[in-house]
């Protein structure tokens, strides 16, 4: 199969144009939905094993996470101790003033 050189070149070039898009795209954090299990981090440090919510939350909140919860179920014996992280927040009210 014969290809023109100057269709090579474009070729080269087009695939070079789609590797830079696939790298930047790769970089780009995209914040994930409100309550999806990829917000969601296990703390493995102050409080792995989840017993009560509200401490859950506290070391959460002490490693700058935006929230805690227990996590229940297949495959862990004992709830563990999962964090929020802030991406994945909900922005905050905006004031009536702001809406003009």
């Amino acid at each position: 199969m014969y290809i023109c050189s100057c269709d090579f070149l474009l070729l080269v070039k087009l695939l070079q144009a789609h590797a830079l898009l696939v790298h930047v795209a790769g970089r780009l954090q995209v914040p994930c939905a409100l309550g999806a299990d990829d917000c969601w981090v296990l703390d493995r440090d102050r409080y792995r094993f989840c017993f009560r919510t509200a401490k859950c939350r506290a070391a959460c909140a002490e490693d700058r996470f935006v929230d805690g919860r227990c996590k229940h179920g297949f495959p862990y014996l004992l709830p563990l101790c999962e964090c929020l992280r802030p991406q994945c927040a909900a922005p905050g009210p905006s004031s009536h003033s702001e809406l003009g």
